[in-house]
């Protein structure tokens, strides 16, 4: 089973993009980025990882994807979910 941190960089090799691109799009330090590819089974925020969805403009699909990796989800109960998607 693929992991979050496979996942985010299939997705970030995917939409052409480095790694350092996508850090500075998102607010981030380079550790953060270091810490999701080298520390098994780190994982962000959830709102790292929102923040990352819009830094990939990822489509539903695949920011729900990436979510779920993490053990996170969008609620339909949420007002800054319903936002989100």
């Amino acid at each position: 089973m693929e992991t979050f941190a496979e996942f985010l960089f299939k997705l970030i090799a995917k939409k052409n993009l480095t790694v350092p691109e996508v850090y500075h799009k998102v607010g981030l330090h380079r550790k953060t980025f270091s810490d999701i590819r080298n520390k098994k089974n780190y994982l962000p925020h959830r709102e790292t990882i929102i923040k990352i969805i819009f830094a990939l403009e990822l489509s539903i699909d695949d920011a729900q994807k990436l979510l779920k990796k993490a053990g996170y989800s969008l609620s339909d109960c949420n007002n800054f979910d319903l936002i989100v998607a």
